[in-house]
């Protein structure tokens, strides 16, 4: 090699090395980049939710959108079918738990039977769930529900446990279903039973669960405070929520007393 070819190859690698460089400072550049939008989504959302943002129509944009996706949410219907001779009182005491769930927002319960005459009054316990707001998805629901409910449900769980994922336009057929309105679907002397088991067993026809709407969020943690939630309580463990309806009952659920309403 000629000392003019040398020159020439230490002169490229000298270029390359400058390029190589200019390179990672562009390429770390870019990742604090994207760190710092990230970060600056992440708190603009937190401010969202908060009804904090400073911008007015950003908030307001927000709210709107909020609105729209609460009334156009799917809401879920589960059915829990319980193995023959389960307590009906220890199952409706662990179905009604389910409310503890911080994630729901509004719910239905109903207790029920399969039985269609006087002698077959009882039997085929189960309970209808109807959830219809809430900040979860349906994997997560399924598997929740599925763990709670699976010391008095056999296995496959397909067949005992059923979550399914509506559209917002059934929402009043599944309401009037388990109000006990199925004349329409074929059951009305299931119908007939399911009320007079009720009332033998004192279950009430319907349970409605439903948050305050004057209950506000705040990043002290004063939400959980106002229900009842002491300090250093794990998040989801338990919640007391005021309900509405005109008659209300106090019952024991996961050792916190929590109005429900009929």
């Amino acid at each position: 090699m000629t000392d003019e070819e040398y020159e020439i190859l230490q002169i490229t690698k000298s270029k390359m090395d400058s390029q190589l460089e200019i390179g990672e400072l562009s390429a770390m550049k870019e990742a604090y980049e994207k760190i710092f939008r990230q970060e600056a989504e992440k708190k603009c959302r937190m401010l969202l939710r908060m009804g904090k943002c400073e911008h007015y129509s950003l908030q307001k944009l927000y709210n709107s959108n909020k609105k729209m996706k609460e009334e156009l949410q799917d809401f879920y219907f589960i059915t829990i079918n319980p193995r023959p001779n389960t307590d009906v009182e220890e199952f409706k005491s662990h179905v009604l738990g389910i409310w503890n769930w911080c994630w729901i927002q509004k719910m239905y319960v109903v207790l029920e039977q399969r039985g269609d005459t006087p002698e077959t009054r009882g039997n085929g316990l189960h309970a209808h769930v109807l959830i219809e707001k809430c900040n979860n998805e349906w994997g997560k629901i399924n598997t929740q529900i599925r763990d709670k409910f699976k010391k008095y449900c056999d296995s496959p769980y397909e067949n005992t446990i059923n979550v399914k994922s509506k559209k917002r336009e059934w929402l009043n057929d599944k309401l009037d279903y388990i109000k006990g309105l199925k004349t329409d679907h074929g059951k009305p002397d299931k119908v007939i039973q399911d009320q007079l088991w009720r009332e033998n067993l004192q279950i009430k026809p319907i349970y409605k669960f439903e948050d305050s709407t004057d209950k506000k969020s705040s990043n002290t943690g004063g939400a959980r405070n106002n229900c009842g939630v002491k300090k250093g309580t794990k998040r989801g463990k338990y919640k007391n929520k005021n309900l509405s309806e005109n008659e209300t009952n106090e019952v024991k659920i996961a050792h916190k007393n929590v109005k429900i309403s009929f």
